[in-house]
């Protein structure tokens, strides 16, 4: 389902004909068909009856939607290495996933922001960023309580990748 899954949560309200699924994804015509089927059994994707063929958009409103979409980057972050090499170079007592990632509500262009608990250090970010196919941002301060209001609240609504708070 991954592929499949992935187009469209990065394009959240992009229709989709199964010809442009089935080639985007470089998946087989019968074999997107079944993916698809079973994402709109799901409750993940919606069929849109229309002429000539239906079409196929992300259940942008579905709970479980939003749930494997976060679930889905978390995991692309984590097998990245991000996180490891984050924790083995800068070693912070906490790196936090905020913003709209962390509320399962980005799209292709939306940034990965993390808040690192530490002293600020210089990071080669690239091919973390070409492997997530998304900017990383990565927002220092070694004192949580320095930070504004705001962004303390969006952090302490992240989702916790390593350590804690």
């Amino acid at each position: 389902m991954g592929q499949l899954a992935e187009l469209f949560y990065e394009n959240p309200g992009k229709e989709f004909y199964l010809r442009q699924v089935a080639r985007l994804t470089k998946t087989p015509k019968t074999t997107a068909s079944g993916k698809l089927k079973e994402l709109v059994k799901q409750g993940i994707v919606i069929r849109k009856k229309d002429e000539p063929y239906d079409k196929y958009v992300a259940a942008t409103e579905n709970m479980l939607y939003k749930v494997y979409k976060k679930h889905f980057l978390i995991e692309k972050i984590y097998s990245s290495g991000l996180i490891q090499a984050l924790a083995e170079s800068i070693y912070p007592k906490a790196i936090v996933l905020f913003g709209s990632v962390a509320k399962g509500e980005y799209d292709k262009e939306s940034d990965i922001d993390l808040y690192i608990m530490a002293n600020e250090k210089e990071v080669n970010l690239g091919k973390f960023e070409r492997a997530l196919n998304h900017r990383v941002n990565l927002f220092f301060e070694p004192d949580f309580r320095k930070l504004s209001e705001e962004l303390r609240n969006n952090i302490i609504n992240g989702i916790p990748l390593y350590g804690r708070l």
